[in-house]
Formats: C-alpha cells, structure tokens, sequence
C-alpha cells in the first residue's frame, strides 16, 4: 500500500514538473529566471520560482483531490496528502491575498508604484479589477479549506474505525 502511495506521489510530482516545463519552460527552472505577466494596462516582471512552485502544488492537489474523491476518502495516505497540499495551497493563496492588500494600501512604496496605484484607485474600472481579484482569492480560499475540514474528518473517522478493528 505505502509503495503504491509512493509511486502515485512520484508519478504526480512528475506530471507537475512536466507541466511546468510545458507551460512556461525548462529556463523558468533557474533561480535567476523571470516571468513576464501583461494585465490590462500594468505589465509585472517577476521571479518564475514562487508561480512554478505554486503551478506544481496546484497540480498536485488536483491528482490527489481527485484520487481521494474517487476513492471515497479512504485511503489514509492519500488523504494526508491531499491535506498537506491544501495547507500549502492555502498558505500561497494567502500570501498572494496579503501582498495584494499591501501593494494596494502600503504608503512604503517607491514613489512611481504609489502614484500608480493612487491613479488605479481614481480610474474605478482598473480598481475594480483588485477587488475582484480579492474575492477570487478569498473564495478559493474558503473552498480549500472546507476541503481541508472534510478531508480531515474523513480521514480522522478512517483512522478511528482502524483503530476499533485492530482491538
């Protein structure tokens, strides 16, 4: 069981690393690499490391999300796992929602950012795009962790009747 929970884990890390490659090239894997990301009229320069990493995690999730749906929740390893990618994916939709509210409300920046983002705040169309962007990240959030909540149950009630049948 644990040999076959190791090569679901192999198999998965491999298909988001080839994916990655896929989606964004073997150059994003260096650590000096950047990402170039055009929205709407703002055009962001950044490193590619953070955006493959939360690429493979999100992948990850997705196979083990969709593994431990199919199978009713009830492989343990497969769960713990599902939930270990959850938090992280939690962890990165939160920085992600954090440094959104800090570039928006952060009086630190250099002069040129804050007057951009002071002329985004007078043009309500461009503002109005942060606070969708805001309510994704937040309802993505609420939805990974009510399936941390139910694949915790799920696993704690597994684990439960384990315990009852060995004694």
């Amino acid at each position: 069981m644990i040999k076959k929970e190791i090569l679901w884990f192999i198999g998965s890390l491999g298909l988001s690393i080839g994916l990655s490659a896929l989606f964004f090239g073997w150059e994003g894997f260096s650590p000096d690499s950047l990402m170039d990301i055009n929205i709407h009229d703002n055009y962001y320069v950044i490193p590619s490391q953070g955006i493959l990493y939360s690429f493979s995690a999100f992948v990850v999730f997705l196979v083990y999300f969709v593994k431990s749906w199919v199978l009713k929740f009830e492989n343990i390893p497969s769960n713990s796992i599902l939930m270990l990618f959850t938090i992280l994916l939690f962890l990165v939709f939160l920085l992600l929602n954090l440094s959104l509210l800090e570039k928006t409300n952060s009086s630190n920046l250099p002069d040129a950012l804050l007057e951009h983002f002071n002329s985004i705040k007078e043009n309500r169309n461009s503002w109005e795009f942060y606070e969708i962007l805001d309510i994704i990240l937040k309802t993505y959030q609420v939805f990974l962790l009510t399936v941390l909540v139910f694949t915790g149950f799920k696993t704690f009630k597994k684990v439960k009747a384990n315990s009852r049948k060995s004694i």
